[in-house]
């Protein structure tokens, strides 16, 4: 939700871009807001000015979770502004993660990974990239496909989420699937192409906690007998979410040979 109508915010070049100001009130549609979070959905904010101000970033943030009771972690800025410092400010306004980068003009791998990272700039501030843009893919000022164009200019993102693991982040806006876009046919197409694939849909937030989760587990070699390995989890699991998994390949085999198991704290795994 973008916090305040009316405001534009300043672009990376210090000037005010008027069109970028919203329309709607986000306190009109509080009970809305309340409704959705209440059925198990996430509110994050649509930033303005977060990404280059903490004071803006928190009164964001403070604007949108006082509609709906709390728990506001996560944000995206509108129009994807962001620049080097911008993590470490979204981090001291109290965001839990990010997903802004990603691109405006085409789709792909911003930050170079499907994975859920920690920026160098910040303590605990994870980004969750973003790959798949309406906009991006339809919009004539940028790369104007047809939905056949698109389906193929989209289609080694989603095998490479199947082949490497990690997270696909899509961003469809919800004026797109009305007039005057019209894109709703190929977001349900691309969603039932996704689900015949058996995917966790999860919401943003989800999705970082389960990295969370990865990034605390520990290898642990000492103190054992040589060819075992135990996995520290470095925390108590949320059993809200999907539990850690282990790959184990044979010395010598081939790569695509491995025995899979779910991960639980103190679990060891002889390597031979």
């Amino acid at each position: 939700m973008i916090p305040e109508a009316g405001k534009a915010g300043v672009n990376p070049q210090g000037r005010v871009a008027g069109r970028r100001a919203a329309r709607y009130e986000a306190e009109s549609l509080r009970d809305d807001l309340q409704r959705l979070k209440a059925d198990g959905r996430e509110i994050g904010v649509h930033g303005l000015d977060a990404w280059r101000d903490a004071a803006a970033g928190r009164a964001e943030r403070e604007r949108i979770a006082g509609l709906v009771g709390g728990g506001v972690t996560g944000i995206r800025m509108h129009w994807l502004y962001f620049n080097d410092t911008a993590a470490a400010k979204l981090e001291a306004a109290g965001y839990d993660y990010d997903s802004t980068v990603g691109y405006n003009q085409t789709v792909g791998y911003r930050a170079g990974t499907g994975q859920v990272f920690k920026p160098l700039t910040t303590k605990s501030l994870c980004e969750l990239p973003l790959h798949i843009m309406d906009t991006a893919l339809f919009y004539p000022s940028y790369l104007n496909l047809s939905p056949r164009q698109a389906e193929a200019t989209i289609r080694p993102l989603l095998e490479n989420a199947v082949c490497f693991g990690g997270v696909l982040t899509i961003n469809w806006h919800d004026r797109s699937l009305a007039p005057e876009r019209l894109w709703g046919d190929f977001y349900v197409e691309l969603l039932e192409r996704l689900r015949a694939g058996r995917p966790w849909f999860a919401t943003a937030g989800q999705a970082v906690g389960w990295f969370r989760q990865r990034r605390a587990a520990v290898f642990e070699t000492s103190a054992l007998a040589e060819g075992r390995v135990k996995i520290k989890l470095g925390g108590a699991a949320d059993d809200r979410l999907p539990p850690l998994r282990v790959r184990v390949f044979p010395a010598g085999g081939r790569g695509a040979e491995f025995t899979e198991q779910p991960v639980h704290d103190g679990l060891e795994i002889v390597c031979a």
